[in-house]
């Protein structure tokens, strides 16, 4: 049996979302460092371009098994994810999400640098790939 989204609840995908939720819970409340600064941009930037890709997947076709990742399609979704964050992070976009959600969202120069887990979504993915045609 083909699972929908199987990438979805891939254990790495898991433990990223379960590391997030610590850290953003917890963690930035007991320690509020450098470290549980980045925890949750590295963790998030892993995992959303996934969620985000079987999102938009499941809106263009709800009733389809969605088993694989049609590879141009992620690609764009990972520089989509990367548009968002830096909307999200640094522009008037931080102020009103942070009120919305009732957040605290401190910008930082350095917060750029967890970009760089494109790499690793990337390579992820890549067993998800269909198959070239």
């Amino acid at each position: 049996m083909t699972k929908n989204f199987p990438y979805l609840t891939h254990p790495f995908i898991l433990s990223a979302l379960i590391v997030t939720a610590i850290n953003d819970h917890y963690l930035k409340y007991q320690f509020h460092n450098f470290l549980t600064g980045k925890i949750s941009d590295f963790s998030g930037l892993f995992f959303f371009p996934l969620f985000l890709y079987a999102l938009i997947e499941f809106i263009r076709s709800p009733l389809s098994l969605h088993s694989r990742i049609r590879k141009e399609h992620f690609v764009v979704v990972l520089f989509l994810t990367d548009i968002l964050f830096v909307l999200f992070k640094y522009t008037f976009f931080r102020d009103y999400l942070a009120q919305m959600l009732n957040l605290q969202i401190i910008p930082d120069i350095t917060d750029l640098a967890a970009l760089s887990m494109n790499l690793a979504t990337y390579f992820f993915a890549k067993k998800y790939f269909t198959a070239p045609a």
